[in-house]
């Protein structure tokens, strides 16, 4: 049966219903990923697990908000309660808005330090970045609980809108700086990726695949224009197109922060070109599980940053690495996976005698 005119409802269960799914595969195929390749679970994965979680009850406001009537114009004949219940679930989305953005920014800023934590000056400057995110999130999730004097004016239409923000303003505000966040993030990495030895063919690869985060801060800078033309008159159709972009941002986003570490279960389903030359294989770099190579049977390879410094070495799981300097003593490498051995020239060996049997 097709929508009434002025009935969007059914166009905003079909965006949201696919972009529920989207995410949470994509989540599920990183956890995947990380089995087949067998790298330990870290911050960066637990994190969007729980941005997954958000996704879901971000779902379940924006359905309930669907039947209170969002995507079509207020009735006179629906009762007040009606219009207090969609604000109420409006309310929920924003604050679950602000918990996956800033889960996934953490998330992707978690795995720069798994894969190039190892150079100090870039882990400091990514260390800055998660503080400036985590504030952010804090800030905006603050001031979205408490938008209004008293709370329930978010959704109580007995209090005076004036005891609230003005909330067109305050979305934009909250958004500038996200998307000033989302281009920094973004862009942190790519230096590193092109001091690796690595065919240029592999570098663009690798580029792109960080790039792939300018879907969500394009659909940002979408949603900022729409909050800028904001009008409040009609809460349950007006809200619409902003309720669509926020959830489509803050999965798509997701998608594209799981992005980078999903190559393994990629071959493992379409496995290797016919056309693979010894030489591309051995251009495969593990980036610490980054980007890690189907087992062949060869030698594991390692991709080694410009320079003489061995410090700037990013060690793959399942390899012996030959130093010519040890390690300090209570040092710890954090780009070492296990199953890793490290041999250094410089190592002091004390013998023991075993007790006869």
């Amino acid at each position: 049966m097709a929508a009434q005119e002025g009935d969007r409802a059914p166009l905003m269960l079909a965006v949201f219903s696919v972009f529920l799914v989207l995410p949470l595969v994509a989540v599920a195929l990183r956890f995947l990923a990380r089995r087949v390749t067998r790298v330990s679970l870290w911050w960066d994965d637990w994190l969007l697990l729980v941005a997954a979680v958000f996704v879901i009850l971000n779902f379940i406001f924006l359905y309930e908000a669907i039947k209170n009537g969002a995507g079509k114009h207020i009735q006179p004949e629906w009762p007040p309660q009606r219009l207090e219940h969609f604000l109420i679930y409006t309310y929920a989305n924003e604050i679950i808005y602000a918990s996956i953005v800033t889960c996934i920014k953490s998330s992707v800023l978690c795995l720069y330090l798994r894969v190039f934590g190892i150079k100090k000056k870039f882990a400091i400057l990514v260390k800055c970045f998660m503080v400036a995110v985590i504030t952010w999130g804090i800030a905006v999730l603050f001031t979205t609980i408490f938008q209004c004097n008293p709370v329930r004016g978010a959704w109580d239409i007995s209090v005076p809108r004036d005891q609230c923000f003005n909330l067109r303003t305050w979305l934009i505000a909250t958004n500038v700086p996200n998307i000033v966040l989302d281009f920094g993030i973004i862009c942190l990495p790519i230096p590193l990726v092109w001091k690796l030895k690595l065919s240029t063919e592999r570098k663009i690869g690798l580029t792109g695949v960080f790039l792939l985060g300018f879907f969500a801060s394009i659909i940002s800078i979408v949603r900022v224009h729409t909050n800028a033309s904001l009008q409040i008159q009609d809460p349950t159709w007006n809200y619409m197109m902003v309720m669509i972009w926020s959830t489509v941002e803050g999965n798509v986003g997701v998608v594209c922060a799981c992005c980078p570490v999903l190559a393994p279960v990629v071959r493992r389903c379409f496995g290797r070109s016919a056309k693979s030359t010894p030489k591309a294989s051995k251009e495969h770099s593990s980036l610490a599980g980054f980007w890690p190579p189907r087992p062949t049977g060869r030698k594991p390879s390692f991709s080694q940053l410009e320079g003489e410094d061995t410090a700037n070495l990013v060690y793959p799981g399942n390899s012996v690495y030959i130093a010519k300097s040890s390690i300090s003593e209570g040092e710890a490498n954090p780009a070492l996976e296990l199953n890793t051995i490290y041999v250094s020239s410089n190592v002091n060996v004390e013998s023991t005698k075993k007790s006869s049997m």
